[in-house]
């Protein structure tokens, strides 16, 4: 949803295909974690995450979806990290290559333990984790860099 608002934000045709007043936001840079992108993709079903589409594929639904045709130069900075046996990883790398062939600024990483054990989706959440650790301080620092 990160992606998604900061779409909305950042290319004002896209604004237009919503129907809820768009606050007067402007994002210095995001933070995309283990994130899911392309939704959308099989248009004409909610197959990809009935969750998010609500069972449904409506008109509007498939003139927003995907995401990723309405993104520009315009997108904010994005830190974009997925982790070594996230079920996601690969449309985290997807992404962040497309990001960076629109020119967008990016910072990608694929975090990984140095062990070789399994290091799954949303790992950063855990608190107690050194890998969560240097990954959250990585993401302040870029966010640091992004302060106006």
């Amino acid at each position: 949803m990160t992606q998604q608002y900061a779409t909305i934000v950042s290319n004002a045709d896209y604004q237009k295909l919503f129907d809820f007043e768009v606050a007067k936001v402007q994002f210095n840079a995001v933070g995309l974690n283990c994130g899911a992108y392309y939704i959308g993709n099989n248009i004409g079903s909610a197959d990809d995450f009935p969750y998010y589409l609500d069972e449904k594929m409506t008109d509007q639904l498939k003139a927003q979806l995907p995401v990723e045709q309405y993104i520009t130069s315009n997108f904010p900075p994005a830190f974009v990290m997925t982790s070594s046996h996230d079920f996601l990883k690969e449309a985290g790398i997807k992404f962040a290559q497309f990001l960076i062939a629109k020119g967008n600024e990016v910072y990608f990483k694929i975090y990984a333990n140095t062990d070789g054990a399994e290091l799954n989706h949303v790992f950063h959440i855990d608190q107690k984790s050194a890998i969560a650790k240097e990954c959250n301080l990585d993401q302040l620092d870029f966010f640091r860099k992004h302060m106006h």
